[in-house]
């Protein structure tokens, strides 16, 4: 059954216990594609001066949505501006794979005046993470039916949605409870990928930039595994920042898999948002499973052991597998990677046959 909600309704609902949200007004506008959508306005986009500017917030509820129940709910990080425009579009994604009803589960996503890397630019302006963290909570939590904890709350992205989803859990460990990131270009320095626009300085950055407030902050999200590192593209970006987890012995659960498109839409959401969703249930570990004959298989790490080094080595072990064996079965291969791409210099087999193509550039 689907809730009607009144296209006139403007309202600031549940502003008691978040000021920040009393600054915005929410008022919905139209349920288009399935999703609803609402057009918000706040001074946190931008500025104050910003503030009687529409930006449209997309809601995506499962189709047996229930007021009586509550649901846990995605924030969903985008990569650019305006949600589809170069890199696909996530809301519809995961629309489209009945991933709101697969997970039970509220998503929630929002277009923004630039690009957004989900801190607070140095001169107090693009304040992107209040509005993700107030804004947008107090919106889905005013209407909907929601599960008003961190348990309940989930963070989500890729590239620098991903950067996003690590800095909100780490700075605002009571306020969300899970995040996954894929993708990331870890290694960034500032001035790439419009970040002097987004922080106006390299001081201000490092304020957001997971990698170096995770030893102040890691301890607040080790209690239990709140994480998924995860990528493609990007080999030794992915191995830069699980260096820093492993340095502060913070558990998450780790997902690498060569795909060629740095998008929402190349296949990798189900798998990651199983394994996010597996964190809050406690079900770690299942991973996914690695064909060899399909290269575009995820590989699940789930006992934090991909050790690499350029020019190096590196090795993946208890990878679950059903090649030519049951799936399971764990394996052991030591890899050498070269300019060309994989040279499988050495290869040790553990318990069963594992056989093996000729790995393009990046592959495994």
């Amino acid at each position: 059954v689907r809730i009607s909600i009144s296209k006139s309704l403007t309202s600031n609902k549940g502003v008691a216990d978040n000021p920040n949200y009393a600054r915005a007004t929410a008022t919905f506008f139209q349920t288009a594609n399935g999703v609803d959508e609402w057009k918000v306005r706040s001074p946190f986009v931008d500025s104050a001066a910003d503030a009687s500017t529409d930006y449209i917030v997309r809601v995506l509820r499962p189709d047996s949505y229930n007021p009586a129940s509550t649901y846990p709910v995605v924030y969903v990080l985008d990569v650019e501006p305006v949600p589809g425009a170069t890199w696909g579009d996530a809301i519809q994604t995961i629309r489209a794979a009945g991933l709101q009803n697969t997970l039970d589960a509220i998503f929630i996503g929002s277009a923004v005046k630039s690009y957004p890397w989900y801190g607070v630019k140095n001169d107090g302006t693009m304040n992107y993470e209040v509005y993700f963290r107030d804004v947008l909570r107090g919106l889905v939590d005013a209407h909907y039916s929601t599960i008003k904890t961190r348990e309940g709350r989930l963070l989500f992205g890729f590239s620098k949605g991903g950067f996003g989803a690590y800095s909100l859990i780490l700075r605002n460990p009571t306020m969300f409870g899970y995040a996954a990131a894929w993708d990331v270009p870890w290694n960034l320095a500032y001035g790439d990928y419009e970040t002097a626009a987004a922080f106006g300085s390299a001081d201000q950055m490092a304020l957001f930039n997971p990698k170096t407030i995770a030893p102040a902050c890691a301890s607040s999200v080790n209690d239990k595994r709140r994480l998924v590192h995860a990528g493609t593209c990007l080999f030794y970006d992915f191995v830069a920042m699980k260096a820093v987890l492993d340095g502060l012995s913070v558990d998450a659960t780790e997902m690498f898999a060569r795909r060629a498109d740095h998008t929402w839409t190349s296949g990798w959401m189900p798998s990651v948002l199983a394994e996010l969703f597996n964190l809050r249930t406690g079900a770690i570990g299942a991973g996914t499973t690695l064909n060899a004959s399909d290269k575009s298989a995820e590989i699940v790490l789930s006992d934090n052991n991909l050790t690499a080094t350029k020019g190096g080595t590196f090795a993946w072990k208890n990878v679950r597998g059903a090649a030519s064996a049951s799936a399971g079965k764990r394996y052991f291969c030591a890899s050498v990677y070269t300019s060309g791409g994989l040279n499988l210099s050495t290869i040790g087999v553990a318990n069963a046959a594992f056989p093996l193509g000729n790995p393009g550039n990046g592959d495994a």
